[in-house]
Order: structure tokens, then sequence, then C-alpha cells
């Protein structure tokens, strides 16, 4: 019987998702509904970010404060000295990183 062996090599590379800048639509008037509502969690680790917020509140009201005209700049990156895998939001401020 001969037994089959899977070399995998992980090369770095460039990714078009690095440094991408988008605009997430967001009803803010139910955005602050959500953030004085008792729904959110009062202790959380998010896995996606390397800022930790004490709880959900916390990164609402932060994100809030990135929404212009409706809109909200998130601009995706990823994470230091690593040029593979995923980008995520900067700071964990983005749609993508927020619960639900």
């Amino acid at each position: 019987m001969t037994k089959n062996k899977l070399c995998l090599i992980i090369e770095s590379k460039n990714s078009s998702l690095d440094k991408l800048i988008l605009y997430e639509t967001i009803d803010i008037e139910l955005l602050k509904k959500l953030i004085s509502s008792s729904l959110l969690k009062k202790t959380f680790n998010n896995p996606f970010s390397n800022i930790c917020f004490d709880n959900e509140k916390e990164q609402l009201i932060k994100y809030l404060a990135l929404i212009k005209n409706g809109k909200a700049k998130i601009q995706y990156k990823r994470p230091k000295n690593i040029n593979y895998g995923r980008v995520n939001p900067i700071n964990s401020l983005g749609l993508f990183s927020i619960r639900r």
C-alpha cells in the first residue's frame, strides 16, 4: 500500500484587498437605538481585533464616530508582518467585525 503525502507551501503574495477602502451605508438612528439597548454584550473578546474593547457598546460608539453623511469609511488591512490570509477592518471598526 502506498501512502500519499501532501506538500503544502505557503507563499507570500500581495492582496488586492489590502488597504482597500469601502463605504458602509448605515442607518444612524437604528445604530443609536442599538447602542442604548440592552442587547449588547457587557464583556466580549473580538477575535478579529488586536484592539480590545471592553464591551460592544464601546465598539459601536467608536464605529458611530466614523459615520459621515450616513456612510462609514472603512479601510481593510492585513495584520502587521503577515503577508497571507485575510484582511480585516482597521481597529475592528467595520460591519465585518461587529457581532451579528
